[in-house]
């Protein structure tokens, strides 16, 4: 599938993250992988092992 630009505004907050799991900028109860550039239309709902602590989007986990 083809990635998917969901921002791509100045002072994005994505620009020069690592490809990971992130939340979904749009729906923050499920992860989206972020491949580097672009935001796929890999998606998840369940991390059992690697769940964000703080609540921040700009880690991959």
């Amino acid at each position: 599938m083809p990635a998917r630009r969901m921002s791509s505004s100045v002072g994005d907050p994505m620009v020069g993250a690592c490809p990971g799991w992130y939340y979904d900028p749009e729906d923050q109860a499920i992860y989206r992988w972020f491949d580097g550039e672009n935001w796929t239309d890999h998606l998840s709902d369940i991390f059992t092992s690697h769940s964000p602590v703080d609540g921040s989007t700009d880690r991959p986990i």
